[in-house]
């Protein structure tokens, strides 16, 4: 059901393909450019928060459950076309540009024709805001931001299919280029659309919703707008049509895919959900902690997206011991990631809660900052347990193993992690103790999908 390696083993054949070595210099130089944009994103998100929070404590507490709904009800869309970069890089892998761009192809279609589907979703998420039992006036906030956060969610669908792309040929450049473009106009939008300038009214939680659906339309048309310029230079012909070989093995290999990201999303959403009980104090500390955690959440994702297309190029290409090498590789660069992230984070945690409060917050600074600062710390043992998962779950996933990651995170996310977190609230847990759930379900679901990886490997051999 997954990728098998092609039958061309000899160095020669592997060199005129392309394929890498799946070594750290590698594995650093394509996670570079999404990395970058994973930057960007993350500034992004922290300006979001920053200035809502000096627009109402309702706002700021309002925007992490908002965007987070919007993203899990569109995720299983957007993860089914997004898979498509194991496809295109396996493709790659074999030398093969007319596959690349057929399965490209398949991933647009896709895109289009589940557009439709966000239509259902406004009414679906606005049933969930008014059943989660936050305060009024954040659910207030909640239903004003949805409606755009939802268009963005669907604008990033045919990104994920362009992003794809690229990412599985290695030109990770052009995707974080668009990434940093459509970031840094959000951050300029938010300004002039959350305050007001001149003639433009003082729009609040909307003008940061506003500001995030324009951006995703940037970053959409950076990378459409290369990707035509390079089919017109390099045409290949014949491969733009519907291929139903190709496209039942895009949704084979991507619904798995989508589901987990979906089901995950959900979970991730019960959770985000369950904070709000905890006291506004504690919600708008764990949202911002959020948004810090966004910085090295984003990092994690480039990686694993680098990983997953390493993974299935050098399959494609022969090199299974190249692939074997990509995913040590990756966990040594995601595992620096977060030792560096997090003596960042912890030297940061004071700063952070002077920029978060406002004047006009009701919060008592000292209380603030000392809940921030144990957020803070149980996020950085987050931190390498996300790592851990992840990259494991991505050399599955490169090796088309989907359906068995997301049995992985089922059992985990219903056996582990919500029963944590029901026995948490159920004792009146704190949010520290919340967030410390999440450790724990990422360890044992990564050690579960490492004990594969090896089976696999063996395997592989």
């Amino acid at each position: 059901s997954g990728f098998d390696g092609a039958h061309c083993r000899s160095e020669l054949d592997v060199c005129r393909r392309g394929v890498g070595t799946g070594g750290v210099r590698e594995v650093v130089l394509m996670a570079l450019p999404l990395a970058a944009m994973a930057a960007a994103s993350a500034v992004n998100a922290l300006a979001d928060k920053l200035f809502l929070s000096w627009h109402s404590d309702a706002a700021v507490q309002a925007i992490v459950p908002t965007a987070s709904l919007a993203g899990t009800l569109g995720c299983l869309l957007t993860a089914t076309v997004g898979y498509v970069s194991a496809l295109v890089a396996n493709a790659h892998g074999r030398g093969d540009a007319a596959g690349e761009r057929a399965a490209f192809a398949q991933s647009v279609y896709l895109s289009l024709a589940f557009l439709p589907a966000f239509t259902l979703f406004h009414p679906l998420g606005t049933a969930i805001i008014c059943a989660a039992g936050h305060a009024p006036e954040v659910a207030s906030e909640e239903l004003v931001a949805l409606p755009w956060l939802l268009a963005a969610s669907a604008a990033r669908m045919p990104s994920a299919a362009l992003a794809g792309y690229f990412t599985g040929i290695g030109r990770t450049g052009i995707v974080g280029a668009a990434g940093i473009v459509g970031a840094v106009l959000n951050v300029a939008l938010d300004m002039v659309l959350i305050f007001g300038l001149g003639c433009i009214p003082e729009l609040g939680i909307a003008g940061a919703a506003i500001a995030s659906f324009v951006s995703s339309l940037a970053e959409l048309s950076v990378m459409a707008a290369v990707a035509l310029r390079a089919f017109r230079i390099a045409p290949v012909n014949g491969v733009f049509g519907i291929d139903p070989g190709l496209l039942g093995k895009l949704l084979r290999l991507g619904v798995p895919h989508g589901v987990m990201s979906l089901f995950c999303g959900v979970a991730f959403t019960a959770f985000v959900m369950a904070t709000g009980r905890c006291g506004a104090m504690e919600l708008a500390a764990s949202n911002i902690a959020f948004g810090v955690n966004s910085v090295f959440f984003l990092s994690v994702r480039a990686l694993r997206d680098v990983a997953t297309a390493l993974v299935a190029r050098l399959l494609g290409g022969g090199d299974d011991d190249g692939a074997r090498r990509a995913v040590r590789s990756t966990l040594a660069v995601v595992s620096v990631c977060a030792a560096v992230f997090s003596v960042a984070a912890l030297a940061c945690a004071g700063l952070a809660s002077r920029l978060f409060i406002g004047e006009a917050s009701a919060f008592d600074e000292s209380a603030f900052a000392g809940t921030l600062l144990a957020v803070f710390a149980v996020m950085c043992v987050r931190a390498f347990s996300e790592g851990f998962s992840e990259t494991y779950a991505a050399a599955l996933r490169g090796a088309g193993k989907t359906s068995y990651i997301l049995s992985v995170r089922v059992v985990c996310v219903l056996v582990v992690w919500m029963p944590l977190v029901a026995v948490s609230l159920a004792w009146g847990a704190s949010i520290v103790s919340l967030w410390a759930t999440m450790p724990v379900y990422l360890l044992v679901a990564g050690f579960i999908l490492r004990r594969r990886w090896q089976a696999l490997s063996r395997k592989i051999r």
